[in-house]
């Protein structure tokens, strides 16, 4: 026995339908296994018992009439199309219920579909559909050793920049970076017999400025047998400063004092005029 059936459809621009049942198919009757001839199909909003409409075109502008009259083949004789969900009663020419089912027109949610636009994408914002731009990278013909970048409009092959060459100067004993100097040296405090001694240096490339700081590193942590140096630069100007060295743990005695020469490197950073 023939059922009625759904089958989707979409229209663009227009609400979504769904057509109930496949044309000109034939209701029987479930006892005599007979065509309904003269009978009708009812529809009514689901779950109640309140007419709901089905129009014959699927843009849903042409109504049918409720409930839809069946000839004497059992058939409609009209286009039967849906708006969401429906309960539908087949009846017989005398009103007897057939059969009653719950059917909807296959268009979850209801929907819709924005009219279309040229150049776009089908998307949505998880509300709606809406079309958005097809963003696309532009043809690269011609356009060697370019790289792809934007004007804050559209996608653009620009030149490519060249990566400059950092102005890097290298001396025998500094580093200049513009105009930034970064020097070094050794040498070595003098015995003094004492608690400190000190070593004034003169920086081999003048900073345009005294420089931000220049600091001693003791190549031996231990200054004496027992003590530590504690180091310091004072006096500093563009041209030198003096390195203070002194044993930091000192108990005052003889064996603390420096007695022996205190070898050591420097390091300082500072301003250099720009060429």
């Amino acid at each position: 026995m023939p059922e009625a059936r759904q089958a989707r459809a979409f229209s663009l621009g227009e609400p979504m339908s769904g057509r109930f049942y496949d044309p000109n198919p034939v209701y029987f009757n479930l006892l005599s296994n007979q065509p309904v001839a003269g009978g009708f199909l009812t529809f009514y909003l689901q779950g109640t018992t309140t007419p709901k409409g089905t129009w014959s075109d699927s843009a849903l502008t042409i109504p049918n009439t409720n409930p839809v009259p069946l000839d004497s083949s059992g058939r409609a004789n009209v286009n039967i199309w849906l708006s969401g969900a429906y309960t539908v009663r087949l009846t017989d020419s005398q009103g007897a219920v057939i059969w009653v089912r719950d059917v909807d027109d296959g268009a979850t949610g209801q929907a819709q579909f924005p009219p279309m636009e040229s150049g776009k994408f089908l998307t949505n914002d998880g509300s709606v559909y809406l079309w958005g731009d097809v963003r696309q990278v532009p043809d690269p013909t011609g356009s060697a050793n370019k790289v792809l970048s934007t004007d804050g409009a559209a996608l653009i092959w620009i030149a490519q920049q060249a990566i400059p060459d950092l102005p890097i100067e290298v001396l025998a004993n500094a580093i200049k970076i513009k105009g930034i100097m970064i020097q070094w040296g050794t040498g070595s405090a003098p015995a003094s017999g004492g608690f400190s001694t000190q070593q004034a240096v003169t920086f081999t490339t003048p900073f345009s400025e005294a420089p931000y700081f220049a600091i001693p590193s003791v190549n031996n942590a231990l200054v004496t047998a027992s003590s530590l140096a504690a180091t310091a630069a004072t006096n500093l100007t563009a041209t030198g400063c003096t390195f203070n060295f002194s044993a930091a743990d000192s108990k005052e005695n003889n064996s603390d004092k420096i007695t022996s020469p205190i070898p050591y490197r420097w390091l300082a950073i500072g301003r250099v005029a720009t060429s």
